[in-house]
């Protein structure tokens, strides 16, 4: 019933899924929508009826006995018959109505499923099994959707202030590997984002300053503390100083202790005393 779905995702995925649904139940439509909360109205993110589809369909809740009592009282409704006598309501012609709502795992409303017909439907358990089969798979899929948002939500917002920022930040584990890069300054990076990541401090600069950089780690991972440094680097437009400062995460990535270290380039508060100091020597 539901090998239709199995490779679809997203918009293609509730195609799929309600049109096996009508074909399952023998039913003349069937629909998935997403509940708006803010305008309480619901969305169709896919409608099938009568052999096609019904695009931008999009109501209010209250407009609508059927739907209304699914997501007000969260609860399946089914009505085998007479459907229209008994909600004055003509839609699609249908005689038989059945739906359910689709809650996240915090009995949040997400939307609902529904099946229409324009004869009766057998109330039968059969029936209802396939139809919460169907609708379990179309709850899950909703969440994964809305979960996935909100983490690209979040991961935007986070490359805004990132991007924002005058600094970088790296995240190195314990062995002094460079796990992430978070910056738009790349000319600033002794190499690019791309060819950092994987590689550790050894790989990058000469000795004596890969030691410099991982005595600084271990020592924020074994006390806990901060550490404040400077350092000079020589890049493609000249020497550049900066100045940093770790801090310990709190959680370990594949199995290792790790933490952040932050940079900022300085080069020009350091031209700025130098000139100050020559200055000062020269008057």
């Amino acid at each position: 019933m539901l090998e239709g779905t199995v490779t679809e995702t997203g918009e293609e995925f509730f195609k799929a899924l309600v049109q096996n649904l009508a074909n399952a139940l023998n039913t003349s439509g069937a629909w998935v929508t997403e509940y708006l909360e803010e305008s309480h109205r619901l969305r169709a993110l896919a409608f099938w009826i009568d052999g096609g589809w019904v695009e931008d369909f999009e109501y209010d809740i209250n407009s609508t006995t059927l739907c209304r009592k699914v997501v007000e009282e969260r609860r399946l409704v089914f009505y085998p018959e007479r459907v229209m006598e008994i909600t004055s309501q003509d839609f699609y012609g249908a005689v038989s109505y059945l739906g359910i709502p689709l809650l996240n795992t915090d009995g949040a409303l997400l939307g609902h499923l529904a099946v229409i017909d324009t004869k009766p439907m057998g109330d039968n358990a059969r029936l209802l099994a396939i139809f919460r089969i169907f609708a379990a798979r179309a709850g899950a899929e909703m969440q994964r959707l809305q979960v996935e948002s909100a983490l690209r939500e979040r991961e935007e917002r986070l490359s805004a202030i990132v991007h924002a920022l005058p600094d970088i930040v790296f995240v190195i584990n314990e062995q002094g590997y460079y796990l992430d890069i978070l910056t738009d300054h790349e000319k600033l990076l002794h190499g690019r984002k791309e060819d950092l990541k994987g590689r550790c401090f050894h790989d990058v600069f000469p000795c004596e300053q890969a030691d410099f950089f991982l005595d600084l780690v271990q020592r924020t991972i074994e006390t806990g503390q901060s550490q404040i440094f400077e350092y000079d680097l020589k890049l493609s437009d000249g020497l550049r100083w900066f100045e940093g400062r770790t801090a310990l995460l709190h959680v370990t990535i594949e199995g290792r202790r790790c933490i952040v270290m932050v940079l900022r380039d300085i080069t020009d508060r350091k031209r700025a005393e130098k000139l100050q100091i020559e200055n000062k020597y020269l008057q």
